[in-house]
Parts: structure tokens; C-alpha cells; sequence
């Protein structure tokens, strides 16, 4: 009795552990949608969805092997579906492995590799950094755009050489630099920045134009070898920030500065295409420019797996100089829950004329102010500003109706989200502010079930005198309760309204940040 008692704790014991065993493998396996795989310059399209599993990037087995090369057929990738083992032949190369072990055959020697083959949703997946040097790769990670990039050494060494030629330039260097977005097809803006740099003395200003439906906004820009100055035209004072290695242009690019990891994987995501006796042509997929081009808006290439980005240059092949870059970003946001695709081309065109000498500077650059740490300014191309924490959303500039939101990573029905409005009216009758409150607070009432004013309040709003309203309810989508608060100040004839609101629980966590971001709002024209 006490012998079938034990084997039954036995039994037990042994399904509870295994279990565990199970399960603990499972959680450790992390899907990863938005990395990005470059393989000698052409973004990865796989099939099933990368992986980290016990630290490690893992991919596909046939989305891998195929796009290194390995021919596609039984012969050179075998799969032994009853022992579960993988070998791969290329060229004069034997790989081997087998599913859950650690221990890999290399050309017939025994290699301990960092994390074992796995089967996922009824895929093989397979260590993605120890197959690429298994077959004489070089494998560059790059956490600013969240890429691996693969690459042959060879053509690696031949671009870092192209690229790095450009260091050496001692003359001004003037580039006219055209961004152009279009929204499903449409055209949504254009801006246009001329600039001048001097290599010499490490600084350049720009003149920067946007067209907006033949609505035209200006920026200048000025930076040195610490700080990168934005002042709009309609703006008293520069914004100052810090310059970071992001903002590094191509033609300053150090080949052999083996310590940033960010510029080596941009040149390993490069191959050379042309080359003769009038110009090198190299390109490749890459986010190098695209994530600073995206990173302050909806277009986030980070946020979009489906995002891509190619990057051609061209190149003087008597001189070495920089010629030309064309950058073209695609990819999807969500708008109000429908997916729309984007297409943001930027053209850097460079001329170097003898005649030019120097660079001007701004004589008014001690006239600057910064924005707190972890946060960012978000302008807008009506004239005002706000200050804003980096990890809430920026909408674009040019946004009718812009929302500055908040998602909570983990669930998005946990959200908040704060919106300016500046209404406009023929007159400056002081009794404005009072009857838009109104007609606001019942139109507003009307968006939430069972919805009530639980706070009505004057006060002061930037020296103004303001009305703030809050409303709780339920909102009818998702069932959730709800609070919305109502913001409104007057300034002659027109009116600003803060629209607050998002999930209580949420508008309550962030309402600190939000009243930052709204008491941060500068309108020089209409404050």
C-alpha cells in the first residue's frame, strides 16, 4: 500500500514538475513583430514571427536559411521530422542541430550555442546570430532601430570605406533636403530645407519651408558639435537640446569607430549596386533615417511591423564625394481603427560650391530656453507648443484636431489622451467663455452613459481667466467608466479649449502629466 502510494506521489510529482518544466519554456518565448532583419541589404519578410527566446533572436527556420542562401529544397535543409534534427548544407558548409539541445555539429566539430532550436506554434525556429556566423557572416544588433542585420564581411568593409570618405571633407557643404508625405495616396505636406554646413567648424543652419495646402510655415535651425537650436518663425526664443549620435549626417560618419553600434549595422544593412567610372550607387533597407523621421508622430516605424525603409546614396566616383540620398519610409497607422498606409520620401541633394565660404550664426542664441528631461516639444503648425513625456503619442504637426495620447503598453483600454482646440469667433464679448462652457459641457454630456458634472470650477489658466468642467460616465464602447474634462480659456475673440479625458482609473494615474502638458502650451500669436 505504502509502495503504490509513493509511485502515485512519484507520479504526481513528475506530471507537476513537468508541467512547470512546460510552461516556464513557453513564457519564456516572446514574440517579437516589429524587429526588423536585414540580410545583405533587403528587410526580412517572414513567414511566421521572429522570437526571443532565452535572451536570443530566433527566426523562422526555412524564413532564415532561404534568405542566407541555403537552397530551398530537401537536399541542403533537412529536416528529420522523428528525431527532430535539423542539418543545413551550404556551399562546403554542414550545419547540425536538433530541437531543444544546446549542442550544435559545425563542419564535424561539437559547438555550444547560446539557446537551442525551438518549435512554436508549429514552427522550427532556429538561433539566428549562430547560423549567419556559421556561414561566415558578420551579425550586427542595433537597439536604436531595433534590427538585426546580417551581412557579408566583404561588402561591409567596401561600404564602411565609401562611407567613410566623406569625414575627410574640409569645404561648406550645401544640401537642399525634400521631405514629401503622402496619406493613402494623398499628398499631406512637403517641406523643403536649405541648408549650409561648415565641417571645419562643425556647424550648419537651416532655413526649413512647409506646404501645407499652399499654407506656408517656417523654421530655422542651427547647430554646433554640442547643441542643435529650433526656433519658428513665429517663436521669440530658440529650443535648445542636447546633440546626440542620432543626429550625426552621413558625411560625418567615422568607418572605423568600431564603439557605435548604430552606425555599423546602417553600413552592414548597405551593399554597393553601381559602381563605374562616373558614380557608386550603394542601398539597402534600413531605419537609420526613418526612425528619426517618425519617432515624434503616429508614423512610429518602431510601433509598425509592417514599416519598411530603403536608402540609396550616390556617390562622386572620381572624388568620393556624397551626391545624393533618397529615403523612402512606408507603413501603416491606425486611424480610428482602420489601418492607413503612409509613404514619407525625404531627397537630400548636395552641392558643394567653391564660392561659399562660411555659415552663418544666429547673433540671439543665448536667447534659448530647454525642455525637461524625458520629455519633447511638440509644435504644431497653427503656432503653439507643448511640452510633452516621451512615452506619451505625438500626433503629426500639420493635425487638424491633434491628440497627444497616452496607451498603457499593457492594455489599451487603459488610456488617456489631452486635445487643444482654438475656436474662433467674430466677437470679444466677455460672456463668450461662459456660453461656450456651457454649450460644451452638454454636448460633451451627451458622449457618456449615465454621465454627470462632478466638478465645476473657475480659475486661472496663464494669467487668463478660465472654467474648468469634469464629467464622469460610462463609455458606451468599451463599458469602461470614463472621465472627461473640459479646459477653457478666452483671449479676445477666440477661445481655448483643453479637451482631457480617457479610462478613470488612467485619467486619474496621468492627470499630473496632463496638467503639465496643458500648463506647458505657448501660443505666441493667440496666447
Amino acid at each position: 500500500m505504502k509502495k503504490t502510494l509513493l509511485y502515485a506521489v512519484m507520479f504526481i510529482t513528475v506530471c507537476i514538475f513537468g508541467v512547470t518544466s512546460h510552461a516556464q519554456q513557453k513564457a519564456a518565448i516572446k514574440e517579437i513583430p516589429t524587429l526588423k532583419i536585414i540580410i545583405d541589404g533587403t528587410q526580412l519578410k517572414p513567414s511566421s514571427t521572429p522570437i526571443n527566446y532565452g535572451g536570443r533572436t530566433l527566426v523562422g527556420l526555412r524564413d532564415l536559411l532561404v534568405s542566407l542562401g541555403v537552397q530551398n529544397d530537401s537536399e541542403h535543409i533537412v529536416w528529420d521530422k522523428t528525431n527532430k534534427t535539423i542539418k543545413v548544407l551550404k556551399d562546403s558548409k554542414e550545419i547540425s542541430l536538433a530541437i531543444g539541445d544546446k549542442m550544435a555539429v559545425v563542419d564535424g566539430a561539437e559547438v555550444e550555442i547560446d539557446v537551442e532550436p525551438v518549435i512554436y506554434k508549429n514552427s522550427t525556429y532556429i538561433p539566428a546570430r549562430f547560423i549567419a556566423q556559421s556561414l561566415s557572416k558578420l551579425v550586427f544588433w542595433d537597439g536604436y532601430t531595433n534590427s538585426v542585420v546580417i551581412c557579408d564581411e566583404e561588402m561591409y568593409k567596401e561600404v564602411a570605406g565609401i562611407i567613410g570618405s566623406e569625414a575627410s571633407s574640409k569645404s561648406v557643404v550645401i544640401k537642399t533636403t525634400t521631405d514629401t508625405l503622402l496619406h493613402n495616396g494623398k499628398n499631406v505636406y512637403t517641406i523643403k530645407d536649405e541648408s549650409k554646413k561648415d565641417p571645419v567648424k562643425n556647424i550648419e543652419f537651416t532655413k526649413s519651408t512647409i506646404d501645407v495646402g499652399g499654407q506656408l510655415d517656417y523654421i530655422d535651425y542651427f547647430e554646433n558639435d554640442k547643441y542643435i537650436y529650433r526656433r519658428p518663425d513665429v517663436h521669440q526664443k530658440w529650443l535648445r537640446a542636447s546633440k546626440t549620435v542620432r543626429d550625426v549626417d552621413v558625411e560625418d560618419i567615422d568607418s572605423n569607430n568600431n564603439d557605435n553600434s548604430s552606425i555599423n549595422a546602417f553600413m552592414a544593412s548597405l551593399v554597393v549596386k553601381e559602381k563605374n567610372e562616373g558614380r557608386i550607387v550603394i542601398e539597402g533597407d534600413t531605419l537609420y533615417y526613418a526612425v528619426a523621421m517618425t519617432s515624434a508622430n503616429e508614423m512610429d516605424v518602431l510601433k509598425d511591423k509592417t514599416s519598411t525603409s530603403k536608402v540609396q546614396m550616390e556617390y562622386n566616383a572620381s572624388s568620393s564625394r556624397l551626391n545624393k540620398i533618397e529615403i523612402k519610409v512606408k507603413g501603416n497607422i491606425n486611424d480610428s481603427g482602420t489601418k492607413k498606409s503612409y509613404e514619407l520620401t525625404r531627397s537630400i541633394v548636395v552641392n558643394r560650391d567653391e564660392s561659399v565660404t562660411s555659415v552663418p550664426v544666429p547673433e540671439d542664441l543665448n536667447n534659448y530656453y530647454t525642455v525637461p528631461e524625458g520629455s519633447t516639444e511638440y509644435y504644431h503648425i497653427d503656432g503653439f507648443f507643448m511640452t510633452v513625456p516621451k512615452e506619451w503619442n505625438f500626433p503629426s504637426m500639420i493635425e487638424t484636431d491633434p491628440m497627444i495620447s497616452y496607451t498603457d503598453p499593457k492594455d489599451p483600454k487603459k488610456w488617456c489622451s489631452v486635445m487643444p482646440d482654438i475656436l474662433y469667433f467674430e466677437t470679444t464679448d466677455k460672456s463668450l467663455l461662459n456660453d461656450i462652457s456651457l454649450e460644451l459641457e452638454k454636448n460633451f454630456k451627451t458622449i457618456l452613459i449615465n454621465s454627470k458634472v462632478i466638478k465645476k470650477e473657475k480659475l486661472k489658466f496663464q494669467g487668463k481667466d478660465a472654467i474648468r468642467i469634469t464629467i464622469k460616465g460610462i463609455d458606451d464602447e468599451s463599458k469602461k467608466a470614463t472621465k472627461i474634462q473640459l479646459t477653457l480659456f478666452q483671449n479676445l475673440n477666440t477661445v481655448t479649449v483643453f479637451t482631457y479625458m480617457g479610462e478613470e482609473k488612467t485619467f486619474d494615474q496621468k492627470a499630473g502629466e496632463a496638467k503639465k502638458i496643458m500648463d506647458s502650451w505657448y501660443n505666441p500669436g493667440r496666447g
